[in-house]
């Protein structure tokens, strides 16, 4: 794998990555992505996770590079793909983990759990218990983003 970072290639060629990076390997993570924002420089990249770790890395790498009046800007775009029963790649219009943890939270507050006391004034227990999994979900993702972003 450590070669595959020194790889010349070439601007046209299609590149089709598939890497395997333990939770526990941070130093190669960061190797990896900071070699697909230098891609990024010269090519679209398109990066398929579910690690919220690798993400937050790749805004940081971004963001890092962006400081630097001399470097060139690169346009960076976070998509969230859902699944809905037996349907797959759903684009998500809004999703709470793409939003800033605060904003988040906020809505959360101001709209989610007023739904949830709507359903349980209702004793739609089912519709409930979706929505107390989705908003327990994007809870776990909105702490894991705050503590990515604190360290």
């Amino acid at each position: 794998m450590e070669a595959a970072g020194n790889l010349k290639i070439s601007a046209r060629c299609l590149v089709n990555l598939s890497i395997i990076i333990s939770s526990l390997d941070q130093d190669f993570e960061e190797r990896v992505v900071a070699r697909l924002v230098e891609l990024a420089k010269t090519r679209q990249v398109i990066i398929f996770t579910h690690r919220l770790s690798l993400v937050s890395i790749i805004d940081a790498v971004i963001k890092k590079h962006s400081e630097n009046p001399a470097n060139e800007k690169i346009n960076h775009t976070v998509q969230s793909l859902r699944r809905l029963d037996k349907i797959s790649g759903i684009l998500a219009q809004h999703s709470l983990r793409d939003a800033k943890p605060e904003k988040s939270l906020n809505m959360i507050r101001d709209h989610v759990i007023p739904k949830l006391k709507k359903h349980q004034a209702d004793a739609d227990a089912d519709v409930y218990d979706l929505t107390a999994k989705s908003a327990c979900s994007d809870f776990r993702i909105i702490l894991e983003r705050i503590v990515n972003l604190s360290f």
